[in-house]
């Protein structure tokens, strides 16, 4: 009886050790990954536990959770670099400034079209901060702040893994005497005033499976040679190609197509592209009549 007792109790740690052996191949393949993902804050710690991945261009988390015996799994925040001027605004400016920008913040009459509306509520409100570094300040609280909506992320965390990132990551980076610049990210991120309806609507824009990113129309001639080829050419024609970048949500990487034209073809597409400005012109009439506001996107 010991004899096939022993058997099992040794096929059942074998199989477990083969369990946690592949569950932690997996989560190391996921954090080497997570470190070639473009973000806008990439990598946010949940708990210690679980970390995000975060497209900018597709506006999708991915939100990975692991818990492994002794070891904690924790990818740093990654700040790109046009947000590093408004954290670092935000981490020196004077403790009264600070408390203006706050009140505005908070009485501000939300929703705001887009960062540049708020931005100069807050610099009529806020006299002793030139409009330029009010700008920066919003740009960066807009964007953590459309993070905390979209993932589940205590503030404390956010907040604390922001300060964090900031202190290495910035160059320079200075706190004001006295300040706990984790407390003032934490007390500016949860207002509603930083809601923008620009950052929902590129969300809401970037909804697709694929996203244009650019385009262009190659013209070229193309010879027609007869039978005899050491003749020359009998005749030529003009082709054109339609060249079309795009990013593609499933794979998060950019894509080329090609496609060719012929003088009727690019007609059709002028027509078309008129036809379109046409169609959006009177939308936005009838959301002119329904006093609905237009969000126009850069």
């Amino acid at each position: 009886m010991a004899g096939p007792l022993f058997r099992i109790c040794s096929s059942v740690v074998a199989f477990y050790s083969f369990l946690r052996s592949s569950f932690e191949t997996v989560i190391a393949i996921l954090t080497a990954l997570s470190k070639r993902s473009q973000s806008v804050f990439p990598g946010t710690t949940v708990g210690g536990h679980c970390f995000i991945w975060w497209n900018f261009r597709a506006s999708q988390p991915l939100i990975v959770c692991a818990s492994l015996p002794k070891r904690r799994i924790s990818v740093a925040m990654k700040i790109p670099e046009r947000y590093k001027a408004g954290l670092s605004l935000l981490a020196s400016t004077a403790e009264d400034s600070y408390k203006e920008i706050l009140e505005a913040a908070k009485t501000a009459p939300y929703p705001f079209a887009n960062n540049k509306e708020l931005s100069a509520w807050i610099s009529s409100e806020v006299k002793s901060v030139p409009l330029g570094d009010v700008e920066k300040l919003v740009e960066s609280l807009t964007s953590l702040h459309r993070l905390r909506q979209r993932v589940s992320v205590p503030i404390s965390k956010l907040s604390e893994d922001a300060a964090t990132a900031a202190r290495e990551q910035i160059a320079n980076f200075r706190e004001e005497i006295g300040t706990n610049f984790k407390d003032r990210l934490a007390s500016l991120i949860v207002l509603e005033s930083l809601n923008v309806l620009t950052s929902k609507a590129k969300e809401l824009q970037a909804e697709s499976e694929r996203l244009f990113c650019e385009a262009r129309i190659l013209t070229d001639i193309r010879p027609i040679f007869g039978d005899q080829i050491g003749t020359a050419p009998e005749a030529a024609i003009i082709v054109h190609t339609l060249k079309i970048g795009f990013h593609d949500a499933e794979t998060s990487t950019h894509k080329e197509i090609f496609i060719a034209l012929d003088n009727d073809d690019i007609g059709v597409l002028r027509k078309i592209s008129e036809r379109a400005e046409e169609k959006a012109r009177i939308l936005k009439s009838m959301l002119d009549v329904a006093k609905l506001r237009s969000v126009d996107l850069p």
